[in-house]
């Protein structure tokens, strides 16, 4: 019974670990810039509207709109072994679509805290 115990509570703080890694990385404004200019292959996506991302953006941003319907497809078409830097306004919208690449199989993803808005400031 305690040798049961025993693999069950190892099997445990294994996926428990590697689901811990599998989660993206919330960064202020400051990591999410240092990050971004470090990893020279990143993708960075602005998961706002069109119109909100015509009203400004960040420099090579790629505007993947998540309230559209077909968001899943589209960050389908993103090489899920690049790092993938997701922003919106206030960080709600870039948060579910942050969570959203992972379970897609992403291996790297970063989420600016307080999105868009945060930057400006």
């Amino acid at each position: 019974m305690i040798k049961h115990l025993l693999i069950l509570s190892s099997l445990l703080l294994i996926f428990s670990c590697s689901a811990q890694q599998n989660k993206a990385k919330i960064l202020n404004q400051q990591e999410f810039s240092k990050e971004l200019k470090a990893k020279q292959n990143a993708q960075l996506i602005d998961v706002r509207t069109p119109g909100e991302y015509q009203g400004g953006h960040l420099d090579g941003a790629r505007n993947i709109d998540y309230l559209d319907e077909s968001f899943a497809t589209k960050i389908e078409t993103l090489d899920k072994n690049r790092p993938v830097f997701v922003y919106c306004q206030a960080g709600g919208r870039s948060g579910r679509a942050a969570s959203m690449l992972v379970k897609a199989g992403f291996k790297e993803v970063y989420d600016l805290r307080g999105g868009y808005g945060a930057w400006k400031k």
